[in-house]
């Protein structure tokens, strides 16, 4: 082999030893990658982020009506809670007013269901309603009194679930009523068969006196 020769093969050994080399390998690897802006050195300027709007808190929930507490009273506890019964009579009203109306009384418990925040307390009074204090004097001191009121909201399903209680009261009254009549009947023949059909007029004329009063008794309860 000649010099020329020689140094050819080396040469091309060389190259081939630099092409498999992972040096090589991960440079071009690199290149392809790239995205042609990025190759060319030429990239696109990023668009700047959209600002984000801030959410808006939430209204304050409207209420039915408003109900005052019918004095002042020493402490904000008390004052609150006579108007919780005070609107036990307005909740009523308003229940009859609907269609078909709901003549069931709501108890304090319901009532106190349909409390809630007042839309215009303040922080600190949230959790009883809108107070105004009155200052009193008594010998030494002055203290203050509190007037509470409250919001209430009537919601559907108030009006569902004392609608419903006022169909059972209706139909346990009915059966009350239909047992009673037949109380009276079966004692109109038990004394009949008991007397042998001697006074069989003036039970006859006992009886629906009786039944009379028991329906009229019935009513005025209902």
């Amino acid at each position: 082999m000649t010099r020329f020769e020689t140094t050819v093969a080396l040469a091309i050994i060389a190259g081939l030893a630099v092409v498999n080399s992972p040096a090589f390998a991960q440079r071009v690897a690199i290149g392809e990658d790239l995205p042609k802006a990025e190759k060319s050195g030429k990239g696109k300027t990023p668009r700047p982020a959209r600002p984000v709007k801030p959410e808006e808190p939430p209204k304050p929930e409207e209420p039915t009506f408003t109900v005052v507490s019918t004095t002042f009273f020493p402490t904000k506890e008390k004052a609150r809670e006579d108007a919780i019964q005070a609107a036990v009579d307005r909740v009523h009203d308003y229940l009859l007013q609907q269609e078909p109306p709901v003549t069931r009384m709501p108890s304090i418990e319901m009532v106190r269901k349909m409390v809630i925040k007042h839309p215009k307390a303040s922080e600190a009074d949230a959790e009883f309603g809108v107070v105004t204090a009155q200052p009193v004097e008594s010998p030494g001191k002055t203290e203050d009194y509190y007037q509470v009121e409250i919001a209430i909201k009537v919601r559907p399903e108030h009006i569902r679930e004392l609608r419903s209680k006022d169909r059972s009261s209706e139909a346990l009254w009915v059966l009350a009523g239909l047992a009673g009549l037949a109380a009276v009947v079966a004692g109109f023949f038990r004394i009949d068969a008991w007397t042998k059909g001697y006074l069989t007029s003036w039970l006859m004329l006992a009886a629906v006196g009786t039944a009379c009063l028991m329906g009229g008794l019935w009513w005025w309860a209902k």
